[in-house]
């Protein structure tokens, strides 16, 4: 079987019609700045994670797992997606679990906003909070689920109370609504 042999001028010829097409087409290559649509309805972020599972270890651990993390240092907050955590106290025992559809941590205060579906079990308290938005202040240990936002607080006892523009104050471990309240509260004692 003959073998085919490349000759020099023949490469040569190609590379020439292929340049001449190149040449002779309407493309032109711009070598000035580039230029990106402005498509983003913010600020990109410095750092995005996805599918997360972090740990903190402070007073307390924090157990954390996200569908997504995204950090905004410049603007001062993260942004978490599907966010599901637990908290355990210094003796290791569960204190706190809850999840959020999304949610907002303030970097300068650690103050947290979490949206959508929102759900708290403290085992401390033997307590369930369900809304569609609370905020955490973590200077005050005041969580609230402001304005007309409704609030379901339900506990291990039976108790089962709603109402809207909830607060729950960590220090002084009371909780208030300002509207709507109706539902059960089992104080106890046998009357």
């Amino acid at each position: 079987m003959p073998r085919s042999r490349r000759r020099p001028g023949r490469i040569r010829s190609v590379a020439v019609a292929l340049a001449a097409l190149l040449g002779a087409s309407a493309c032109t290559f711009d070598y000035g700045p580039a230029q990106v649509e402005d498509t983003a309805p913010g600020p990109v972020p410095q750092v995005e994670l996805v599918d997360v599972q972090m740990v903190v270890e402070r007073d307390n651990r924090l157990e954390l797992t996200a569908g997504r993390i995204a950090s905004y240092p410049e603007e001062g907050y993260q942004e978490f997606t599907d966010l599901r955590f637990r908290e355990f106290g210094p003796d290791g025992d569960l204190r706190l679990e809850g999840q959020a559809d999304s949610g907002i941590l303030y970097l300068d205060t650690e103050n947290v906003e979490l949206r959508g579906t929102v759900r708290f079990y403290s085992t401390v308290e033997e307590a369930t909070i369900e809304s569609e938005f609370l905020s955490w202040n973590a200077d005050a240990r005041v969580l609230t689920a402001p304005g007309e936002r409704p609030v379901t607080l339900v506990r291990d006892d039976g108790s089962r109370v709603e109402g809207r523009g909830m607060t729950v104050d960590g220090r002084r471990n009371s909780v208030t609504f300002s509207a709507g309240v109706e539902g059960v509260f089992n104080d106890g004692t046998d009357r």
